[in-house]
Order: structure tokens, then sequence, then C-alpha cells
């Protein structure tokens, strides 16, 4: 038989009661107090310069795991090393850079427009890479002694080409529709040295065909398409043009014979510019123009072109929608780099002028454009490679 609770039971359950609800109370009191201090504490902190809060920017790519896999960092996650020799640009944020290190390729890959790269692996097999060529803001292939690489996913991951041509130095590609890439490079080997050698990709460095081997024609160094159709290659002394988007090609003589080219690029649909070094290494080289050509029909035929004093030890060009730029080690001061911009007017005549931009002990060697991006230079400073976004009007200002 249970017993009912007296008068002074009661008072005391009542009190119990009463107390534990205070606890509570209090306790989620300075629980509230502590997290608003905490935050008023730490809104402070970053107010006062003590701590820094880093904003997390996003590749422009849309392929999630591209942006997820390299995002900017704030500092240079692998530092840049070797020689860098082209560069590619396919869309506003993202820039692709490739190389050699130690005799082994390498690929530096940014997503903040060449502020900052992260070192991308590739293949083991890779030497030397010499270009660089993209088709669509994800798929690009680059170049080399004996090697052909490629990506999907913007420089995330790379595998190697097949089918391609063995025992060739592959130094240019090209891309002109969004799967055709084209690649130039020399035959190597004692029965067929330096055997021009032109293959193309229509799946976007996946596979190559239509290998096409150009007898007694010494080996491409360049090749530039300015539609889906026409292209031309540069070589030793030598140029070739083809109308039907590299399947067949045609050797183009020159009045005085083909100069030494390294390096093409075309202004528009029927404007081209090639440039190479003069061999010449005397006291006038000062006053001598490097070997320049160019064509303003489309590669039908093809003038002489004199880029002026101090130009002689030009060895590349880049050409956007309406300037190039052309540029070489200077042939009287050490560790300078000379920069000649060439622009066209309406009727198709060049206009030349030296840009001094370049500060002493600044050797840029190659330059690239892209549309999105503007022009990059590659180039040593201090013994490092160095990656520079310049202009026609403006000075270099360092990318890395």
């Amino acid at each position: 038989m249970k017993t009912p609770l007296g008068g002074g039971h009661y008072r005391i359950y009542f009190t119990v009661v009463t107390l534990v609800v205070i606890a509570t109370l209090v306790f989620f009191y300075f629980q509230d107090y502590t997290n608003k201090s905490n935050s008023l504490t730490s809104a402070k902190a970053t107010s006062s310069g003590s701590a820094t809060s880093i904003p997390n920017t996003k590749s422009s790519v849309s392929n999630s795991s591209v942006s997820s896999s390299l995002s900017p960092k704030s500092s240079i996650s692998t530092p840049l090393a070797g020689k860098l020799n082209s560069i590619a640009c396919p869309s506003v944020s993202l820039c692709i850079s490739v190389g050699s290190n130690n005799n082994r390729g390498v690929v530096y890959v940014s997503n903040n427009t060449a502020v900052s790269f992260v070192k991308a692996t590739i293949p083991s097999y890779v030497s030397n890479l010499s270009s660089i060529a993209c088709s669509t803001a994800l798929d690009c292939i680059a170049v080399g002694l004996n090697s052909i690489i490629y990506t999907n996913n913007a420089g995330v991951t790379w595998n190697s080409s097949t089918s391609f041509i063995q025992n060739v130095d592959y130094t240019s590609a090209t891309c002109i529709t969004e799967i055709n890439c084209i690649v130039v490079g020399s035959k190597q080997g004692d029965f067929t040295s330096n055997t021009a050698v032109i293959i193309s990709s229509f799946n976007n460095g996946y596979t190559f065909s239509q290998d096409k081997y150009l007898n007694k024609i010494s080996g491409l160094q360049a090749v530039s398409c300015f539609n889906q159709t026409d292209c031309i290659g540069v070589g030793g002394d030598v140029v070739v043009v083809s109308a039907n988007g590299g399947s067949t090609w045609t050797s183009k003589p020159m009045a005085r014979g083909v100069p030494p080219l390294s390096s093409i690029s075309c202004v528009t649909n029927i404007v081209c510019i090639a440039v190479g070094p003069n061999s010449v290494r005397n006291n006038s080289a000062s006053s001598i123009s490097a070997n320049a050509i160019y064509t303003i029909d489309g590669g039908i035929s093809f003038s002489y072109l004199n880029l002026g004093a101090n130009s002689a030890f030009v060895s590349s060009i880049a050409c956007n929608l309406t300037d190039c730029i052309a540029l070489g080690p200077s042939p009287t001061v050490n560790n300078l780099t000379n920069e000649f911009d060439i622009s066209m007017s309406p009727n198709n005549m060049l206009s030349i002028k030296q840009i001094n931009s370049t500060p002493v002990g600044i050797l840029v060697s190659h330059i690239n454009s892209s549309v999105s991006a503007g022009f990059y230079g590659l180039g040593i400073k201090d013994y490092n490679p160095v990656i520079y976004k310049l202009s026609a009007s403006s000075t270099l200002k360092v990318g890395n």
C-alpha cells in the first residue's frame, strides 16, 4: 500500500525541481555567452590582420573534378624547374606550360591565368616536350622527342597517344577543330635524317593517322593554321603549305631561297609571319635583321620581311587578331631580350617597332598567345625558368 506524500515532501520535491531548472538555464546562458565571445574575438582578429581569410577561387572549367583537383593555391605548390618551351591558355584561367628538366618532360598547370602552377604527373617515358596545343578548354596535346601525350580533363591527368611514328623529334603542334590536331617534326636516323614528318589526329590526340614523310625536305620546326583547312609549316630552309587540313602539303620556293626559320604565327585568315635567327656573328649584328618572311594571301606567295636593327637573333613569334610580337636575345647586350611589335593595318600593311620592355637579366626565348589570355613569354631569370605575361604596349609583368 502506497502512502501519499505529506506537505513536507511536496516542498522538498518542488525545491529540487526548481534547482534543476535554474541550473539548466545558467548552463545554456554561459554556453551562449562563450560562443558569442569566441565569434567576436575571431572577427576582431581577422579585421586587425592577425588572421587571413583566403577566398576559394574555382577553375572556369565546368568539370567538377578539375576544379577540386587544381584549385589555385596562395603560393606555388611546385616551383618551376628546368626549361620551358611552350605554353597554351585555352581559357581565361587555364594555362599549361611544357618543357624538360634533367632530360625528363615536365608539364605545369595553372588555373589562375599563370599566377601559380602545379606540376602534373605524366608518363615516365616522356623526355623533352617542345610544344603544346589545345583544341578545347579540356583537350590538349603535348609533343616532343619520341613523345606525344594528351589530356581530356584540362591537365589533371595525361596519357600516352598511340599509333604515331616513332624515332621522330616532334617540334610543334596546332589544333584546327575541336578534335583535329596536326603535329610536325623531323625523322631521326641515318637513312632518313632530318626528313620532315607531319601527322594528324582526329580524336584529340588519342591516335594519329595520315602520316606524311616529306622526303628531300628538311625537318619542320613549327606549324600554324589560320582556319580549318589552310596551314603553313616552316623549318630550317623550307616552307610547306596545305589547303585541305593537312591531307597534302606543297613546298613553296622563294626567289633568294627560304631562310632558316624556327617559328610561325598568323594574324588573320590570310596574313602569317615566320621568323628565325640570323646566323651572323660579327660586329655588324646590331644592324642585321633576323630571317623573316610573310604572306598576305594565305600562303599562295611569300615575301621577305626586314625586322630592322637589333633583331638578328629573333627566334619566336606569336600573333593575336591584330598584332604579333617577335623576340629573341639582343645581339649586342648580354642577358637582354629584344622584342618587336608587328601590327597590321586594314589594307594588310605591316608596321614594325622595337619595344624595349624586358629588363636586363631576363632572357625570353619563346612566346605564345591566345585570344582569351593574351601573350606569354617563356624564359630564364637567374638560371630559373620564368613565365611572363606581356603585351605590345606595356612592360612585362612577372607571371610567376
